[in-house]
Parts: C-alpha cells; sequence; structure tokens
C-alpha cells in the first residue's frame, strides 16, 4: 500500500498502539513515529526512510527521539497537533542532536 505523505495513519489496538506520519524533508523522506505501550506516556521519534531502497520502517539506523510533553494514553490527538506544527523545528535540529531532539518548549500547557 503506498502511503500518502502529511496524512497520519493510525494502528491503535490497546497496546501497543502506534502512528505514522510520512513526509519530506531536503529531499528525503522521514515519518514520525509515536507509540504507546502498556503505560503512559506515548513516545514520539522521527524515522529516516531508506532513500537506496525506498522504504520506512521501525527500527531504522537513523532515527532520534522527540522529547515531548508527558501525552496520556487518551491525549492522542492533543500529542499530534502538539507534533506536527513542529516539524521544522525538530528538523533543524536533526543533524546536530544526537539521539534526543529537546525543543525546551515542551513545557507549554494543554487544556
Amino acid at each position: 500500500m503506498k502511503k500518502k505523505l502529511n496524512t497520519w495513519y493510525d494502528d491503535l489496538i490497546w497496546c501497543p498502539s502506534q502512528c505514522y506520519y510520512y513526509f519530506m524533508y531536503d529531499g528525503e523522506m522521514y515519518y514520525i513515529y509515536l507509540r504507546w505501550r502498556h503505560q503512559d506516556p506515548w513516545t514520539a521519534e522521527i524515522v529516516k526512510c531508506d532513500k537506496n531502497e525506498n522504504k520506512c520502517q521501525t527500527g531504522s539506523p537513523e532515527y532520534k527521539s522527540i522529547k515531548t510533553l508527558p501525552f496520556k494514553d487518551d491525549e492522542l490527538d492533543k500529542l499530534k497537533e502538539y507534533v506536527v506544527p513542529r516539524l521544522e523545528k525538530f528538523m533543524a535540529q536533526w543533524p546536530t542532536s544526537d539521539n534526543i531532539i529537546d525543543l525546551k518548549d515542551w513545557i507549554i500547557v494543554y487544556k
């Protein structure tokens, strides 16, 4: 199945629940990977797709964890609303961050 860019794909079985959002940045394909396992919070990563094989998969050697607010299992929509508008900021840190992308603005309170 071919994936559309800038669209969320949700696999929301009870555990693990996973969501994917494919996007292009500087001519390369990436995806946001959200995961919830057994307990809060949701985790978030950005994964670079393998351009030689033209496929995206979890376990890619090129990924970065995103430090986000501690979203609970029932706050998935809030997490999505938090992550997507910050993609440019996350990707600006991609070349210089080791394993964690931290915007230092994650203390924002959502209501």
